[in-house]
Parts: C-alpha cells; structure tokens; sequence
C-alpha cells in the first residue's frame, strides 16, 4: 500500500517503536498521512505528539542499525546528559532510502 494511501504525505517511510511494557514493545511500519480518518479501516494509526526529541544518524549497511541504537542509549544519551522520555521512538527512512542513501533518523523522545 506504500504510496498508496489515501493523505499519504510524502515517501518516507518509518519503523515506530511504541507501546512499551514488560519488557516488550509494538513495532510499526508507517507513513505520515494527512488526516488518520482517511487511514483504510485494516491498517492502523498512531499519533506522535509534539515533544523534545534528540536525532541520532545511522549510515551504511542496515546491518549495522542495532549496534547504532545500542550506542544511543549506552553512549551518546548518557554523554548529552539526556534521559529517555516516555513516547514512541522512531527510524526515518528517508525518500532516497534505497536509491543509493542508506541514512537513517533516529528520533527519541528526551527529557
């Protein structure tokens, strides 16, 4: 459906972490639309609130993404002096994402 979907904005593509507890967590596939009413009734939506977020940037093999998520948290937050937030967390994977650009956002909600 990607591309698809009615109010889809753009051609990002994103992996949401949310739902935590017990250990476990939700993973989502998804793209931004414009309004979730127009979402088709068999997918669903998730809405990110607005909040203080810090970006970290993985680049190269995808293979290499846990590794860039394990720095996160046991590296680069710790020395921004940055606690994690509750909220979904995020991977942006950019337009260009297999053309040649294998970037990743990450988003993570600090406080």
């Amino acid at each position: 459906d990607f591309g698809k979907i009615e109010g889809q904005v753009g051609f990002n593509a994103y992996g949401v972490c949310h739902s935590f507890g017990g250990g476990e967590m939700d993973y989502m596939c998804a793209v931004e639309v414009k309004d979730a009413g127009q979402v088709p009734g068999y997918m669903y939506t998730l809405t990110i609130p607005s909040r203080r977020t810090a970006v970290f940037v993985h680049e190269g093999d995808l293979a290499g993404l846990p590794k860039t998520w394990g720095k996160i948290f046991d590296e680069w937050l710790p020395a921004a002096k940055l606690k994690l937030a509750q909220g979904p967390q995020f991977e942006d994977y950019g337009e260009d994402f297999n053309n040649g650009d294998d970037r990743v956002e990450i988003f993570m909600p600090v406080k």
